[in-house]
């Protein structure tokens, strides 16, 4: 994946961090749904016309922030994926914190009690996709049943969904009292957790120390 800031003018970048800015600063008293795009050039002090030459109303203004910082999200983490499983768990979970910190205000705000349902949903989509591409395909190599007769798959759906979840949790105890932790702390602790979960709920442990030792 392309650094999605890459091409872009620097116009253009300081427009939509203006905006951004705006939009945390106004859901410290407002759910979006009672902010105008009024509201939004005000704070913002951009005109009108500029808004409109980048999106086409407020929802396509909220959709593509909500993709913006996703998609740099992402870019910052593919790198990690070749790497040996238990670094490249530790490392994605480095540079998820460490990108929610250097972004706490709009991630506070995202999550908050005026925040976007939808930011939570795309965030724990990317972590649940990224679950199923790098591990389900191992725990289906080895067998599609456990030695209790239960569908890996459906199991594994349910240790997803319970580490993606956990992990949710963590970022919104972690805005909510501070963020007297470093993202290194969280990182470290966070990932012996998934990397525990994950090779002792499925069968793969061979698998996954075999891969670990070979990049020794």
């Amino acid at each position: 994946m392309e650094n999605p800031k890459a091409k872009s003018d620097p116009r253009t970048l300081r427009t939509k961090l203006y905006l951004r800015c705006a939009l945390v600063k106004l859901m410290d008293t407002k759910s979006v749904r009672d902010i105008s795009i009024k509201d939004l050039i005000e704070t913002a002090q951009i005109t009108r016309s500029t808004f409109y030459l980048h999106y086409l109303d407020k929802a396509d203004f909220i959709d593509k922030i909500i993709d913006d910082v996703l998609t740099e999200y992402e870019w910052k983490v593919e790198r990690f994926d070749e790497l040996p499983y238990r670094e490249s768990i530790f490392q994605r979970a480095k540079a998820f914190f460490t990108y929610i910190a250097e972004n706490a205000g709009l991630y506070r705000a995202m999550l908050g009690k005026n925040g976007v349902p939808a930011f939570r949903i795309r965030m724990q989509q990317i972590g649940l996709n990224y679950f199923y591409s790098r591990y389900l395909p191992a725990v289906l190599e080895n067998n599609t049943l456990d030695k209790n007769g239960h569908d890996v798959h459906i199991d594994f759906q349910i240790l997803a969904n319970y580490i993606v979840s956990a992990k949710m949790g963590i970022v919104d105890y972690w805005l909510n009292s501070g963020m007297k932790l470093s993202p290194d702390y969280l990182a470290q602790v966070t990932s012996e957790y998934v990397y525990t979960l994950v090779v002792k709920s499925h069968n793969i442990i061979c698998l996954l120390y075999t891969s670990d030792a070979a990049d020794e």
